[in-house]
């Protein structure tokens, strides 16, 4: 392999805590421990970072696959839970909204020093938008951009549902 095939990647596997329930956490950190066993080598490194009304690195970047997972099995549910819901005081929410795209903003902004591919594995049950919040996002999405982040989110309300309550496919999937 040439020098292209030994390029750095820098990987941050993010918990939106404030929005998740124990059995979406739950789902995550199972979820993201997998992510860590399939990618982690050598070139990969990985951090682990926990949004619960501000950000929290519980793990820097490393390539060691015991480390991630014990920082990834220490997340948990904040009392901000469900900041997502429409049921929910909406002024709290679109705080802790614009707290968290203000956080992934200056996050990505501080990878933008890091060489080779950079991404950020962002696991989050959903937030609603209002109008501010949709510009914040557009800038955070413009920042991604110029720092050369992608960002893969996963739906955990969506994953959970679709793997139904046996965790083998949504209801109604079974032959």
């Amino acid at each position: 392999a040439g020098a292209q095939g030994r390029r750095r990647h820098y990987t941050v596997v993010l918990f939106d805590n404030g929005t998740m329930s124990p059995q979406e956490a739950a789902w995550a950190h199972k979820t993201a421990g997998e992510f860590i066993d399939a990618n982690i080598d050598a070139n990969h490194s990985m951090a682990v970072l926990n949004f619960g009304g501000a950000m929290r690195v519980t793990q820097t970047f490393t390539t060691d696959a015991v480390r991630l997972k014990q920082a990834v099995n220490k997340q948990g549910v904040t009392a901000l839970q469900n900041a997502g819901d429409p049921g929910a005081n909406t002024q709290q929410n679109d705080y802790v909204i614009r707290d968290l795209l203000n956080s992934l903003d200056t996050l990505m902004t501080e990878m933008n020093g890091l060489p080779g591919r950079k991404s950020i594995v962002f696991f989050t049950a959903g937030f609603l938008m209002n109008n501010y919040n949709v510009s914040l996002m557009n800038h955070a999405i413009s920042v991604a951009n110029q720092s050369n982040v992608a960002i893969y989110p996963v739906n955990v309300r969506t994953q959970l549902a679709a793997e139904g309550p046996s965790g083998a496919g949504a209801p109604g999937d079974q032959p």
